[in-house]
């Protein structure tokens, strides 16, 4: 959720990654949770602008992101208090989504909206091709700095791309003229019977 909103990934590990670790190799990286680090772009508008609106609105989504995706591998339903079980990224979220709804229930509401959501988004079998190769290189390796991720990412995104280019394989739409003219009388035989 990340890498499509624009926000490198820092660094993956298994075994977790220390916020200390990340800042002093990246300057404006920010540990999503013990296992994800991202890369916050430079935020150059203030709250209340529809930037600074939308900057946070995409690290809600990308806060909810990971434990709506666990639940759906776990086949469990996704609803707010599921996801609330995941506190850090709950945390994060509810943060981010303050800064759009400053009245509590209206904030939660939005919340479970956005489970609901993204629970739709991340159920979609197109994440999967990106999804599932960083899962296998992850497991692996037990962690994966941003080059590695952002090469997961490009080579999902390049064959992406060639499918997308390619011709659509479909029969012409005209048959041949024998064959319509065949179709022709054997639709006046039945006519006629």
């Amino acid at each position: 959720m990340a890498m499509g909103y624009g926000f490198d990934v820092a660094g993956l590990s298994l075994s977790g990654l220390p916020q200390s670790e990340a800042t002093s190799q990246h300057q404006s990286a920010q540990r999503l949770d013990p296992w994800t680090m991202i890369q916050l772009p430079e935020m150059l508008h203030s709250p209340g602008t529809f930037q600074h609106t939308q900057f946070m609105e995409r690290l809600c989504h990308i806060s909810l992101a990971g434990p709506i995706r666990e639940l759906i591998h776990r086949r469990q339903p996704c609803s707010v208090d599921a996801v609330q079980q995941h506190e850090h990224d709950w945390r994060q979220a509810w943060a981010a989504a303050g800064y759009l709804w400053v009245d509590q229930q209206e904030r939660m509401q939005f919340l479970a909206r956005e489970i609901q959501r993204g629970e739709v988004f991340l159920g979609q079998t197109l994440l999967n091709e990106f999804m599932s190769p960083l899962v296998r290189r992850l497991l692996d390796q037990g962690q994966m700095t941003a080059e590695e991720v952002r090469a997961v990412w490009d080579e999902t995104e390049a064959a992406n791309q060639r499918r997308l280019s390619r011709p659509a394989g479909r029969r012409p739409c005209v048959a041949d003229v024998d064959d319509y003219e065949s179709l022709f009388f054997e639709i006046d035989d039945d006519a006629q019977s």
